[in-house]
Parts: structure tokens; C-alpha cells; sequence
């Protein structure tokens, strides 16, 4: 006995500007209703997965190891996920059947604003199975597919689904929060919506707005110091970086102390040529060398051993 063909299918939505067909809700969905009057949201493709299931099979949806979804027949999710080429593993399980019809493939979305339509067409017999395979369908098409369809809800959080699989966000995620890299948290913001950013990735940016705003009200009082306390305040910081070799630290100090309008120490630049040289800064290292030699000349302190970084400098060139 041959079992019948069935379809899964997908349609990939960017719904910027794009009109949405009307679906039906249960007690099961959400009254959640797709049209032209409801907007993307910043940077989101959307991605709707709908079964048919002719013989009244029973799927679950996996994105890596997430489960996002359970269909049955005539049913459809709706997920909202990162555009532009973001690839999500994507497994199909039959619930009845178990492992052996298993459908696996990869959902890469579109740029936003572009809408794009593929059907998963699986073909299984007891005797010859056949590998499901995707195509893209025309999206009219699609569209009025869409309308037989009852909506109902993932089985995770939006931001869970967004991020399952997705690698590279993942990494970022992490970084921010257990990384304690505020760059990785503010490109989350950047490119995340707001409804899609983790509650502890947004505790970290807040934590990092309130440390700058901290900041700025501090570098305001600096700002009001006579200018030779200032030089001896940064000049002490700078000694502890460089006795404790963070040369990334020191660079900072740097701009301060040549930015003062009044005399620093002679040997200022051989050191911060030192530190571009060993934070890998070789041109801009060897720039300060040259200015520390032409002014201090060929009797100042540092000048044998600025030659010698001059020319470990130019090696890495």
C-alpha cells in the first residue's frame, strides 16, 4: 500500500511593503491576522511553514536542536527571523513514523522587502522511498495557498527562534553577556529589533549607556583641572599601564597628554611608539620613533633602543 504524496511548504516573507493574505485563527493561534496594514518589524524576514499533511500526519518543527513548532493538517506557523541569506537547519519530524521520515534541508531567508515562496515535496512508499527535495513556487501562487491555512503559535519565544542555529548571533550573544565586550552588545542592538534582543543582551546595553553617560559627567570634571594636574593625573595612570605592559590601556592615555597645552615629558613618544609596536601598529609606531629621534636628537635617552624598534617596526611592514 503506497502512501500518498504530501507538501510541506514554506514561504520565506520579508514583509516590508509587502501585503499579506488574511489568515484564519482558532483557539489554537493567536487572533493574530497578516495584512497590508500590519508592518515588518526593523531588519525581520518572516517565514511561514505550512503542511497540508493528506493522510493526517502529525509533524514537529526543529530549527538545530529548538523545537519551534507542532503541525497537523492544514495548520501553519509563523516565524519571525533574521534576513539576508541567515541559514536555519531546519528538520522535519514525523511524529507517527519517527526518525526514518525525517525531512532535513536549510531555510536561508531573503533581503528584506523580497518574498520568496519554496515547497518541500517529499515522496514515500514502503518500498521506495524517495530524498524530499525543494523548489521554488510562484508567489501568487503561494499567497493563495496561504489562505487555507489556520495559524497557530511557536512553540518558543520569538528571540529564541530568531537565534536558533544562527551561529555567528549566537556568538555575539555570548560575548556580550559572558564576554563582557560591549562593541558585541551595541551591534546587537544595531541590528536586532527591539522585541528580539535577549533581557540580558538589553541589561548589558543599558548597563552600558549608564556607565557612558557615568563617563561623560566624569571627562566633565576632568575637564575643568588645571592643565599640570591634569598631565601629572594622566601621567601616573600611564606608568601603571606600561609597568604592567597593557599597552592597549596606555594607548589611551597617549592622546591625552599630547592634547594638554603645556610641556610633557621629552620622552612621551618613544613610549607610545613602544605601545603602537606591540599592540601590531608598526607604520603608526614608527612615526612616533622617527618624531621622538628628530626632536629629542641622537643624545637622547631612548635613542638606541628606539632604532632598534624603528627596525623590528619595519620588519613587520
Amino acid at each position: 500500500m503506497i502512501r500518498k504524496r504530501f507538501l510541506l511548504i514554506f514561504f520565506v516573507m520579508a514583509l516590508t511593503g509587502c501585503v499579506q493574505p488574511a489568515l484564519k485563527s482558532t483557539n489554537v493561534a493567536s487572533n493574530e491576522l497578516i495584512s497590508s496594514e500590519v508592518t515588518a518589524e526593523k531588519n525581520l524576514t518572516h517565514v511561514y511553514i505550512m503542511s497540508p499533511s493528506p493522510n493526517n500526519e502529525s509533524y514537529d518543527l526543529y530549527f538545530g536542536t529548538t523545537k519551534i513548532a507542532r503541525l497537523d493538517k492544514g495548520q501553519a506557523v509563523h516565524l519571525k527571523l533574521f534576513p539576508n541569506n541567515a541559514a536555519y537547519k531546519l528538520t522535519i519530524k514525523d511524529v507517527l513514523y519517527g526518525p526514518s521520515r525525517d525531512i532535513q534541508t536549510v531555510v536561508k531567508t531573503t533581503k528584506p522587502g523580497k518574498v520568496s515562496y519554496w515547497v518541500i515535496d517529499s515522496h514515500y512508499s514502503y518500498w521506495k522511498p524517495v530524498h524530499p527535495k525543494i523548489a521554488p513556487i510562484d508567489g501568487q501562487q503561494g499567497a493563495q495557498t496561504l489562505k487555507n491555512y489556520t495559524l497557530v503559535k511557536p512553540l518558543a519565544t520569538e528571540a529564541t527562534i530568531a537565534f536558533a542555529g544562527i551561529s555567528s548571533i549566537q556568538e555575539d550573544r555570548d560575548a556580550c553577556i559572558n564576554g563582557n565586550q560591549p562593541d558585541k552588545c551595541l551591534k546587537l542592538q544595531s541590528e536586532l529589533s527591539a522585541n528580539l534582543i535577549p533581557a540580558a543582551v538589553a541589561e548589558k546595553v543599558s548597563q552600558i549607556q549608564e556607565q557612558a553617560e557615568q563617563q561623560q559627567k566624569l571627562d566633565a570634571l576632568e575637564a575643568k583641572l588645571p592643565a599640570n594636574v591634569r598631565r601629572d593625573k594622566y601621567m601616573v595612570q600611564l606608568s601603571q599601564f606600561l609597568k604592567q605592559q597593557n599597552y592597549k590601556a596606555a594607548l589611551d592615555v597617549f592622546p591625552k597628554l599630547e592634547g594638554l597645552p603645556i610641556a610633557t615629558d621629552p620622552s612621551l613618544k618613544y613610549f607610545y611608539g613602544e605601545a603602537l609596536l606591540k599592540t601590531n601598529q608598526p607604520a603608526k609606531a614608527m612615526q612616533k620613533l622617527y618624531q621622538y629621534i628628530n626632536e629629542q636628537g641622537t643624545g637622547s635617552t631612548h635613542y638606541a633602543q628606539a632604532l632598534e624598534m624603528i627596525n623590528q617596526a619595519e620588519s613587520k611592514l
